[in-house]
């Protein structure tokens, strides 16, 4: 079955960081970046490789969403998380890409699919579009990505 993904921030802005927005259109046959995820990184720092990826080639996959659902707006979530909701609730065959906890529980909530960046990072290594996940994943705690333990305990991490 395609993929489809609608993309929050905090995962463009990670993958910006480990130099791995590529992954979304290799591993997608459809990409989309709400509007207000766009606003949110392109107001944020100059440097930010997202938001540089954002005024290039990624500015392509940038969507108005419309008015956003109220089923959504009760959890009072952020701008961007709203939207990627929205976008979802909307559209049942796209998996809304986020890492906040919130909304990944909004989203639970409504039947709304979800994936975090580490499992984009797994996808990616399946396709072999990652020769190496360990030198990524390395990257990805460099980043400041925070890893936490697994709900089975032992305290491990996803990220090792």
């Amino acid at each position: 079955m395609p993929k489809k993904f609608v993309v929050n921030a905090s995962p463009l802005i990670i993958l910006g960081k480990i130099n791995q927005l590529h992954l979304l259109p290799s591993l997608a046959n459809e990409v989309v970046i709400p509007h207000g995820v766009y606003k949110e990184i392109l107001a944020g720092s100059p440097g930010d490789p997202a938001r540089e990826w954002l005024k290039g080639p990624g500015k392509a996959f940038v969507r108005e969403i419309g008015p956003s659902e109220l089923e959504v707006l009760k959890w009072d979530l952020g701008l961007g998380e709203t939207e990627v909701l929205t976008f979802a609730y909307r559209n049942r065959d796209f998996i809304a890409l986020l890492d906040d906890r919130a909304a990944r529980k909004c989203a639970q909530t409504l039947g709304i699919k979800t994936k975090g960046t580490l499992a984009i990072l797994v996808l990616a290594r399946k396709r072999k579009l990652l020769p190496d996940i360990t030198t990524v994943l390395d990257k990805l705690e460099q980043a400041g990505f925070l890893c936490v333990p697994l709900p089975s305990g032992g305290g491990q991490t996803p990220c090792k």
